[in-house]
């Protein structure tokens, strides 16, 4: 009797010994897993702006009172007020970092700061998993490692770093309950300062902390944190003035810049559900979709447990996201935590089912993660995502004298101005700084009477865009429209980029006909990653047709 206890007391203590090196490991793995999955090449055009605003913070020691980049844009948004000092200053720290990082690390540099980003997100919804529930279950946090790569579709920018500063918050609060530790929570204050001045989205996170205050009047296991959730509230609002726009952003969330019209062109205010057909094969799409259902029972559990602090954060980031993809990781690391917590309760009492799931998941993960791994930069060894950038467009226009004032696709803006200013100045690029500007960008843009009429009250004397809309697979109005007009000569096409000028203002003129086989080109460049829209094929139709008219021996067949 006296030996067997101690032999039971070796054995229960070995197991858990074994249970924690298990859990190290898999949790070393998913974060390993999600650095992979976000190493995908830069794909976002707002990140040639937010670099070139970073480098010039530096080079200049100062915070820019005006924008440099466009002639479009004055000193403020007279139908939004605010807006453009808020656009041009409350990034500055998220581009002083993207600035540094590429001055010492280069641009391979942005993809491993990525990475880590994402791993930091996966180890703190890992680790606090483990905290609660005592164990790592992978079938929601094999889904949230999926999900990663639905937010690297349009990355590096500032709001990765809010992914993090916001589950930070549910991390730090939900850590300091379970530990009884009250002073840990007051990290917070420092994070909010500095997330502050990195991106609007905060306030978001100071939220959090608003959701748990309120929720501790009800929750039992919050009420001994009342007053320290309080004082973390207050502090925090308050060190969140010590950024340029002070507390400008929960202005800005409440009578919100989000009614501007041009937000209902930008994909990622668009809800998911606008999507779901074209991606319902992507394993990041399933995965998040998967998360979203089981977010729903995850949610009952809490609620039916009495924590309602992260039943209401579960459901409302949940509904967020389905009213706006731009809102999905701040949900999907709340639903891959609470969602692990409900699944290891479910197997508390079926181990064998438990890890039956574990190893299921975690096989369908790493095929998932190893199969889907064609943008990985580790595999396709590129660091910008092809076809995006108009590179070459832009060393021509470097080597070339071309007429100044220049109208551009509102895509390529930030990229041309991080290569080509002070040289030329543009139109505009994705901060979309003046709501009027962008009215005249669209009239432009579908060469419309008030369109043509812009054009020569601005004096555009170059115009740089794409054949074709890589979205819709439409020809451009505004390139059909200068082929025909004779006051407009082509300068340049690359199977990316056009390039054209006012009539003899630039002596190397392309023949015209030169349009319409950049369209062919840019349909066989973008058509194969969007076979349902069915632009693609019409805009095919009309430059073989138009190819036979100019140029009849060489497309007669």
């Amino acid at each position: 009797m006296d030996r067997g206890e101690p032999g039971t007391g070796n054995a229960s203590g070995l197991k858990e010994t074994c249970g924690v090196r298990s859990d190290i490991f898999l949790i070393t793995v998913l974060c390993a897993l999600a650095f992979w999955v976000a190493l995908v090449p830069i794909n976002s055009d707002d990140f040639w702006w937010h670099l070139k605003a970073g480098e010039q913070i530096l080079n200049s020691g100062s915070i820019p009172a005006e924008d440099l980049y466009t002639y479009t844009a004055g000193h403020d948004d007279p139908d939004y007020p605010g807006r453009v000092r808020f656009i041009l200053t409350q990034y500055w720290l998220s581009q002083v970092i993207y600035a540094l990082v590429v001055k010492y690390a280069g641009f391979k540099g942005i993809l491993a700061l990525r990475g880590a980003l994402f791993l930091a997100l996966m180890l703190l919804v890992a680790v606090l998993v483990r905290l609660q529930s005592g164990r790592v279950r992978l079938p929601a946090l094999a889904l949230f490692v999926l999900t990663t790569k639905v937010a690297v579709e349009d990355s590096d920018r500032p709001h990765l770093f809010i992914f993090l500063f916001a589950f930070l918050v549910i991390f730090l609060i939900e850590r300091a309950v379970a530990k009884d530790e009250q002073r840990s929570i007051f990290v917070l204050v420092p994070a909010t300062v500095i997330a502050s001045n990195m991106h609007g989205g905060f306030v978001i996170g100071v939220g959090f902390i608003g959701v748990y205050f309120v929720c501790s009047f009800f929750e039992g296991r919050l009420k001994p944190f009342r007053k320290p959730l309080l004082a973390l509230l207050i502090m925090s609002f308050i060190s969140s003035y010590l950024n340029p726009n002070h507390w400008q952003a929960y202005i800005g969330s409440l009578a919100s810049f989000s009614s501007m019209p041009a937000i209902a062109t930008i994909m990622e205010f668009g809800s998911p559900f606008s999507i779901l057909q074209h991606v319902f094969r992507q394993p990041s799409w399933i995965s998040y979709w998967a998360l979203t259902v089981l977010s729903i029972p995850a949610a009952v559990s809490c609620f039916r447990n009495g924590k309602y602090s992260q039943a209401l954060l579960l459901a409302a980031t949940g509904a967020a996201a389905l009213n706006s993809m731009r809102f999905i990781f701040f949900f999907a690391p709340i639903a891959a935590f609470l969602g692990s917590i409900f699944l290891a309760d479910r197997f508390r009492h079926a181990p064998k089912a438990g890890r039956t799931a574990d190893i299921l998941f975690a096989a369908l993960c790493l095929m998932a993660v190893l199969g889907d791994s064609r943008g990985n930069v580790f595999r396709t060894r590129e660091i910008f995502r092809q076809g995006l950038f108009p590179a070459a467009a832009a060393a021509f226009m470097a080597a070339e004298d071309l007429p100044p004032q220049v109208f551009n696709y509102v895509r390529f803006g930030g990229y041309l101005e991080r290569q080509l200013w002070p040289k030329y100045r543009f139109f505009i690029d994705g901060r979309m700084l003046v709501n009027r500007t962008m009215d005249e960008y669209y009239n432009i843009m579908g060469f419309t009477e008030k369109g043509v009429a812009a054009l020569q009250k601005r004096g555009i004397s170059t115009i740089i865009t794409p054949a074709v809309s890589e979205l819709t697979g439409e020809i451009v109005p505004l390139v059909r429209g200068l082929y025909k007009d004779p006051e407009w000569s082509l300068a340049y096409n690359d199977g990316q980029a056009l390039i054209f000028t006012r009539k003899g203002m630039f002596s190397k003129e392309l023949p015209k006909y030169k349009v319409y086989s950049e369209v062919i080109s840019e349909v066989k460049l973008w058509g194969p990653s969007r076979k349902w829209t069915a632009g693609f094929d019409q805009s095919l139709a009309e430059a073989r047709a138009e190819m036979l008219k100019t140029m009849p021996a060489q497309y007669g067949q």
